[in-house]
């Protein structure tokens, strides 16, 4: 065996080395560290010559063979290793060798970031940037190898700002997830050669839906390319790569220096949800109801949605009578009793002793009363429920625990859909003088089981049991409502036990019904699906064009593709079961050719655009993608117009559209739906007037007879069906899912909670 080390000998003996060995020499020279970890197999394969030659080399060298050989090299590298390397001034043992093996490693990789950071467009890079800044929701998408990239880029933009979700474009529901992006959302679409199909046709499908697109790559020519805003494509993004996670960071800092104090507020948030993490999925105490969509108030003077906001509402809030839980029946809440006059005009009532607000704001009384339906009925109110208190003429407080409503006619709704739904649930005139009305909103106060905690926005809402409660306490001492943007991440949230309760329309049965950790409880749908028309628009103003539109609509279709099958269909307004249901309904059904014959007598014949407003969810996009094609059948193209709800409920109010696409819920009362079509009514979206509907809806208000009114009911339907006010779709079906340790306590018939009436089984 030799004394010299082994790069020394190749230096010194290289011109009379063969040419094979020459290679093996050179290698060794340029990389010796590499070298101390390869067998003769692996360096043979890579000099491209035999094993024996390797060991023949070996052996040239003066070494009995490659093992002494990669045991001389070691050697040398230790040997040759300065005092800075090691960091201590001492010679490097063996066991540091893998340390000096990651140090080329690093030093490999510092070189491939120099060389991404050549090639990158920072003109590109800082777009990026700004569309990441401006967007309401980041979906971050990948998919095999790339969803890798996808999820770590995805959580280091959860850091800095809200609305980010990470897509697993490979999962069967990343098409029903993006259907209900917002139209300022972004997508980022990460992938490398070869593209998956599945990301291609996701990157087809954005574009559709008019959401900007991004794509990250690695080479030229990219399918997703020509679908996107903008691209960054480098032959370095691989599995190894080196330059995008640095990118991914930077952008993220980049991020949170330009909105520092929105950056500071949402970490807190997170923070606050990392903290509650150990409470919040494995406590006993605690109730998870899964909601879709976010709340737009907790004052019910301006709720703006039955579906989402009344059972919230009735956990932190009491009226003076109430529906009797799981019932339709009418019984005493926070008034202990009342008189009616003979011409049931005077309506007094006695209100329960001792009735305490939430958080300190004291006693209930006649006074909070009076302020709360008056905050409502005024004239000059901006509450959308005013008109469903035109007939009070006045309301005295006769004293502390006395209050008398003064009527201008007999109004049996009062005690059917006014009082005991949200225009008569109490607030705390103190709170309420205290706020303004955007605090008092998402701050409520009231008597309720339950009072207000917490509101994350798109992300939670939380009550906690009021110790003070005049009444039997919940069960249950907390309440938190978790807010997700689509009905699928519901469905897989319930089947992981990750929530309790799930109280949603139009979900997949079927799915849901085969687990064995869940009941499903199905009942009448009692809400209303609708394609209306908004009749003051040009064309729309037309009655043959309407009906026109209203032939060409394959109603059956729309709802075996979008309602899972469950729902049937609706002819009319009022779902069954309330008063008014008109059972002998009209059925319009498909016909193609009276649609040409009626826009042929409107004067038009060579076609028209019309837009189509829709909020952001499964069943909007299939029903409006049908609504299209049944329409382009006839030469009418749609465009869809797709925003978010907030921004739904502006547009469609102000009649910014031709065609929308809405629902509502219903209440036990059928006239809390049937007025919302009365000429000047802020949910008349339609911006419809028709005198003999107003007075036919005024009339059954009045009504005492239960049959008369049902009768005008079913006319004021009749009406609006003669005006082709809508395109009537379904009522949906009623759906209650829980866990099989929750006892789900009661029901009412039109499928709200009652969530201080669940318990938890131990």
């Amino acid at each position: 065996m030799t004394n010299d080390f082994p790069n020394e000998i190749i230096t010194r003996e290289f011109l009379k080395l063969t040419p094979k060995n020459r290679k093996l020499g050179e290698y060794i020279i340029s990389d010796p560290v590499k070298v101390t970890s390869m067998s003769t197999r692996k360096l043979a394969v890579t000099c491209s010559v035999s094993e024996a030659t390797v060991v023949r080399f070996a052996q040239k060298l003066g070494f009995n063979g490659y093992n002494e050989f990669q045991k001389a090299l070691i050697n040398e590298i230790q040997y040759k290793m300065t005092p800075a390397a090691t960091g201590n001034g001492s010679l490097v043992h063996k066991d540091t060798l893998p340390n000096m093996r990651f140090r080329e490693f690093v030093n490999a990789n510092i070189k491939k970031i120099m060389k991404f950071v050549e090639n990158l467009d920072f003109k590109i890079l800082y777009q990026l940037i700004e569309y990441l800044q401006e967007s309401s929701k980041v979906y971050v998408i990948g998919s095999y190898c790339s969803y890798a990239h996808a999820s770590q880029f995805g959580w280091f933009l959860k850091e800095v700002r809200p609305g980010v979700q990470i897509i697993n474009g490979s999962n069967s529901n990343s098409l029903e997830i993006l259907a209900e992006s917002e139209a300022d959302s972004l997508a980022v679409i990460i992938s490398q050669k070869p593209y998956p199909a599945e990301l291609v046709r996701l990157s087809r499908y954005i574009k559709e839906l008019k959401v900007k697109l991004a794509v990250i790559g690695d080479v030229l020519p990219c399918p997703m390319v020509c679908f996107s805003n903008i691209s960054i494509m480098d032959s370095s993004f691989n599995l190894s790569a080196a330059g995008l996670p640095i990118m991914f960071r930077f952008i993220a800092d980049e991020l949170g220096i330009r909105d520092n104090d929105s950056v500071s507020k949402h970490k807190a948030l997170l923070a606050r949800a990392r903290l509650d993490n150990r409470v919040f999925f494995d406590h006993p105490e605690i109730l998870k109801i899964g909601r879709w969509q976010d709340i737009t108030t907790l004052d019910p003077a301006f709720m703006n949605s039955l579906s989402r906001e009344l059972t919230i509402m009735n956990c932190v809030y009491k009226g003076l009578v109430k529906y009797n839980e799981g019932t339709s029946n009418i019984v005493p809440d926070l008034a202990k009793s009342w008189d009616i006059s003979r011409d049931g005009h005077e309506i007094t009532f006695y209100l329960q002793e001792g009735v305490m607000f939430h958080r300190d704001y004291g006693e209930m009384t006649a006074e909070d009363v009076k302020f709360t339906i008056e905050r409502i009925s005024d004239p000059a109110s901006s509450s959308p429920f005013k008109d469903m208190w035109s007939p009070l003429k006045t309301i005295q407080v006769i004293n502390r625990y006395t209050v008398k409503m003064i009527l201008k006619y007999q109004y049996p709704s009062l005690f059917t859909s006014i009082l005991p739904t949200n225009t008569g649930m109490i607030v705390s005139k103190k709170a309420v003088k205290e706020m303004s009305v955007e605090k008092f909103s998402f701050n409520p106060v009231g008597t309720g089981p339950y009072q207000f905690a917490l509101y994350a926005p798109n992300n939670r809402i939380e009550l906690t049991a009021f110790s003070r409660y005049k009444g039997l306490p919940p069960s249950i001492p907390r309440l938190v409502f978790v807010i997700k943007g689509n009905k699928d991440e519901l469905e897989e949230d319930m089947a992981n036990g990750r929530l309790d309760v799930i109280q949603l329309p139009l979900v997949n049965i079927n799915k849901l019904d085969r687990l064995p950790n869940l009941n499903v409880i199905t009942m009448a749908g009692q809400q209303t699906w609708w394609i209306g028309f908004t009749v003051n628009r040009p064309n729309m103003d037309n009655i043959k064009i309407r009906q026109a539109i209203r032939s060409a609509v394959d109603v059956e279709n729309i709802i075996a593709k979008a309602f899972y099958g469950f729902a049937d269909r609706a002819n009319s307004l009022l779902p069954p079961g309330l008063l008014g249901f008109w059972e002998n309904a009209p059925v319009y059904r498909q016909d193609l050719a009276k649609t040409r014959q009626l826009l042929k007598e409107a004067g038009i014949e060579d076609g028209f655009k019309v837009s189509l407003l829709m909020s952001p969810s499964r069943n909007a996009r299939i029903i409006s993608e049908n609504i299209k094609i049944d329409l382009q059948k006839v030469g009418i193209t749609v465009d869809m117009d797709l925003r978010d709800i907030n921004a739904f409920n502006k547009a469609s109010k102000s009649g910014d559209c031709d065609l929308y696409l809405s629902y509502f819920g219903s209440t036990l009362e059928p006239g809390y739906n049937i007025r919302w079509f009365k000429t000047g009514q802020p949910w008349n979206l339609s911006q419809w007037s028709n005198l003999e509907y107003d007075k036919t809806v005024n009339m059954a208000e009045i009504e005492m007879d239960f049959k008369k009114r049902e009768d005008l009911y079913i006319k004021a339907q009749g009406i609006i069906d003669q005006d082709c006010l809508a395109i009537w779709l379904t009522h949906g079906n009623g759906i209650v899912v829980h866990q099989k340790e929750i006892d789900i306590g009661k029901v009412y018939p039109n499928g709200e909670l009652a969530p201080w009436t669940i318990k938890k089984y131990n």
